[in-house]
């Protein structure tokens, strides 16, 4: 989707053309605010600590390495968190400008139009007869995804190519338990340790989110809830048909509900907060140590 490549092409003169470090600086740039968001919601929701021991896991989360390095997942949190605290201050118009720039940065954008009509809704008191013209506004999150549609069609003639050429990477849509089913069926099933590893984190990743977003039902606002609901089933609607898991942890990433729901838990419960760091910090180090190799982490 267009918006990160336009951001980097717009500040890549400050780097004398470079778009790699266009890249690098939009995509820190934007971490920056998904941490300044992420504790300003906590903060919000719940208090302090949770706050911070949030930002510690989002920190430490394996797959948070791609907060920093030319991937455009920093700048659409960024934008959905964003989003998310309008629709909850009640400042919908800028809610629904932001939840556009979201959906021009990342396909899954859309949903969220779930939290907005809830927040709206909500905020009303369920009362049809409140609803006001400025519900309008979130029409502008779906527009995202059909400005990049029309583009599409004035580029290729066909406003739909990105969804076929998901064919080219193997995916298939599926139901979301059959993902995690078959998922466990085909771990342990590769020859190399490093991708046995990344397939085993691929797994259990995204099975630590759902049991976050089951949580979130309990934890979070509905709205947040349903978001997260959302995010990770349409995630894991769309697998690979041979790898099956393979970048959902990297997607996970984007299910900002999930990591308040784990800074809860870990504020109440030490114990839990030291296993994930013990388990996570490695994890990451490992990947980034890939990576920066020239690495299969993807």
């Amino acid at each position: 989707f267009p918006l990160y490549p336009w951001t980097m092409w717009l500040v890549a003169p400050l780097f004398g053309g470079n778009l790699d470090l266009a890249g690098l600086f939009v995509t820190n740039a934007a971490w920056l605010a998904v941490m300044a968001e992420v504790a300003l919601l906590a903060r919000a929701l719940f208090s302090e600590r949770v706050a911070i021991t949030t930002l510690v896991i989002l920190t430490a989360f394996p797959t948070a390495m791609f907060g920093f390095v030319p991937y455009p997942h920093a700048l659409f949190i960024a934008l959905a968190l964003g989003a998310y605290l309008l629709m909850r201050q009640g400042r919908f118009g800028w809610a629904g400008v932001l939840g556009l720039l979201a959906a021009l940065t990342r396909q899954i954008g859309f949903v969220l139009i779930v939290p907005f009509c809830w927040e709206y809704l909500e905020q009303h008191h369920w009362q049809w007869r409140s609803i006001r013209w400025n519900a309008l506004y979130g029409a502008l999150i779906p527009l995202g995804v059909g400005i990049f549609m029309a583009l599409l069609l004035i580029i290729t003639g066909d406003p739909l190519s990105f969804l076929h050429h998901e064919a080219d990477w193997h995916r298939i849509t599926t139901m979301p338990w059959w993902t995690l089913w078959r998922g466990l069926w085909t771990l342990g099933h590769y020859s190399s340790t490093f991708v046995t590893l990344r397939f085993y984190e691929d797994y259990w990743l995204p099975v630590l989110m759902v049991v976050a977003a089951i949580g979130s039902w309990r934890v979070l606002p509905r709205s947040a809830a349903l978001l997260a609901t959302a995010q990770i089933c349409l995630y894991l609607s769309h697998p690979r048909y041979d790898t099956i898991m393979e970048s959902q942890a990297r997607y996970m990433l984007e299910v900002f509900p999930c990591f308040l729901v784990l800074g809860v838990w870990a504020a109440q419960r030490r114990w839990l907060f030291m296993l994930m760091l013990a388990v996570f910090i490695p994890l990451q180090l490992i990947l980034i140590n890939s990576f920066a190799r020239g690495g299969w982490v993807i």
